[in-house]
């Protein structure tokens, strides 16, 4: 038995979360495709970094690509972090930017 698998056998999709499914698709198809092809190594270095450098520090930067995403929620209002979030999330959705 292939648990993962069948445990979804029986489930009846609800039409009005079709858009929404499709949406969620493509921002996660797209992470995938824009992701480093060296990105476990770097974040498996980072690991170590954090393990071994013998200081207090709780935050590490393992690929270039998220750093934006720290950085804004460090630097930013909330409001302004969550419309970054709606940009990163939605890229041509425009009219849902606050």
């Amino acid at each position: 038995m292939n648990r993962m698998g069948d445990e979804g056998l029986g489930l009846q999709l609800i039409e009005d979360y079709l858009p929404f499914l499709e949406q969620i698709g493509k921002v996660y198809g797209g992470m995938a495709g824009a992701a480093d092809a060296d990105a476990v190594e770097k974040v498996v270095q980072a690991i170590y970094e954090a393990a071994t450098d013998g200081t207090d520090r709780l935050r590490y930067y393992p690929t270039t690509d998220i750093k934006p995403i720290l950085e804004a929620r460090r630097n930013t209002s909330e409001v302004e972090y969550q419309r970054l979030q709606t940009i990163f999330s939605y890229p041509n959705k425009q009219s849902m930017i606050l």
